[in-house]
Formats: structure tokens, C-alpha cells, sequence
């Protein structure tokens, strides 16, 4: 069984996917995780949930979409697949290419919300935003070493979603001043509004403070000796 650091699987969730092991159960089996902790636990949260419901409707994309934050599987497999992502040391992601390997190897991936773990946060708001531009850093380089599987990653991707406004500010974050001033103004929203109470308006600046650090941190790959497939940030998919 493989846990994220910060998670902590249930008691009842470890015998589960212990049993669907000895049973010689599916090659990767995915739980749920609930976020428990500080600032980013909603935008975590309703990510997690996302990312559930897209397993849910689409069991075949789970090893392609991997979070490994509460996972099981033979040591067998896992030492066959290579437990380490190289080139991932320093960035978030590595357990999506981990997830893709072990899809190259024929291996298949369940998701069972009856496998809980507890997503315990610790980090402060520049975590946070260390963390953000890693994650977007860490998605341009997964998009460019399976570019076959994955397809191209756009710059626009990242403002998927959003309201126009804060779409607009996150398409603008390619460029560094814009990502560093768009970067500070939500930091200070988010931050105020923690201390104040309005938890929804944290959650939303966290939100739109998570994407422009992302966009910014794949923009900073692209730029050091890696080649973006366009050259702006209007996506061009049919």
C-alpha cells in the first residue's frame, strides 16, 4: 500500500486493500481522500471529489489520471513498474507517470470509495503557492513525456473552468510580472479573508491563487529549454 505523506489512511481502509491483495485482487486499487486541515482544504477538497466522480464515469482514464494518495498493489508489480518517476525529484505528478507506466505494463486500476483516507494539511499560504507552481511545472513535463497518451498541454488548460475574470488573470500569468502581481493580490485576498472568517472567499482566491502559480510554473519549463506546442494561450483543440 502506497500513501501520499500527508495522508492517513483509515484503519478499515488498510485491512480492505490488505484483503483485495491477498485475494489477488485488481493491479491498482484507488480510495477516496478527504481533506482535513488549513487554507487549502477546500480547494483540495472539491478537487478530490472531482477527481472521484471523473473516476466513477470513467474507470478506464484512472491509471492515467493517477493520485496516489491512498493506493494499493502487489510488490510485484510495483518493483516490475519502478516505483520511482525519474526527472519528478523536485515536482508534483510523479504518481500520474507512475500511473501511466503501470497502464503501459497492462495493469488495471479500481476506485472503491469504501477505501477512505484523511488528507492532513500543514502548510501555510506560501506552501501553498510553492506547492502550485511545482504542480504546474510538474504537468508540463508529464504532457511533454507522454505527449502520445496525454496530448498537448495549452496554456489556456489552466485557466479551465473559471469565470471569465479569473480566467483572464490567469491567462495573463505567463508572463512573470503579471503571475508575481496576480500572485501577491490573491495571497492577500485569501490571507485576509482567513483571518476574517469568509472562508468562501478564501476558498475562491485560493482557487484562482493555485492556477495562476500553476500556469506560471509550467511556463517557467517551457521557457528554460523546452518548446510550448503554441504560442498563445487561446486553445486550439477540435
Amino acid at each position: 500500500m502506497a500513501a501520499n505523506a500527508a495522508v492517513s489512511p483509515v484503519r478499515r481502509s488498510i485491512r480492505a486493500h490488505a484483503t483485495s491483495r491477498r485475494r489477488g485482487g485488481v493491479g491498482v486499487g484507488v480510495g477516496v481522500g478527504v481533506g482535513v486541515g488549513s487554507l487549502p482544504v477546500g480547494t483540495d477538497a472539491d478537487e478530490y471529489e472531482r477527481r472521484c466522480r471523473d473516476y466513477e464515469e470513467h474507470p478506464d482514464a484512472i491509471l492515467r489520471n493517477l493520485w496516489s494518495g491512498n493506493v494499493s498493489m502487489r510488490r510485484t508489480d510495483a518493483v516490475s513498474v519502478g516505483l520511482v518517476s525519474h526527472g519528478f525529484e523536485h515536482l508534483y505528478h510523479e504518481d500520474q507517470d507512475f500511473g501511466i507506466r503501470c497502464l503501459e505494463r497492462g495493469l488495471d486500476g479500481v476506485f472503491d470509495r469504501s477505501l477512505p483516507a484523511e488528507h492532513l494539511h500543514d502548510r501555510d499560504i506560501d506552501a501553498f503557492i510553492r506547492d502550485a507552481r511545482s504542480q504546474g511545472a510538474g504537468r508540463a513535463v508529464l504532457h511533454q513525456r507522454h505527449a502520445a497518451l496525454l496530448g498537448d498541454l495549452h496554456p489556456g488548460d489552466f485557466a479551465d473552468g473559471l469565470p471569465f475574470p479569473a480566467a483572464v488573470l490567469v491567462r495573463g500569468s505567463g508572463r512573470p510580472e503579471v503571475a508575481s502581481a496576480s500572485s501577491t493580490m490573491l495571497r492577500a485576498v485569501a490571507a485576509t479573508a482567513g483571518r476574517l472568517g469568509w472562508y468562501g472567499i478564501e476558498t475562491r482566491a485560493g482557487k484562482v491563487l493555485r492556477r495562476v502559480n500553476q500556469r506560471s510554473g509550467a511556463e517557467a519549463v517551457w521557457r528554460n529549454g523546452r518548446t510550448r506546442t503554441r504560442s498563445t494561450d487561446v486553445r486550439g483543440r477540435s
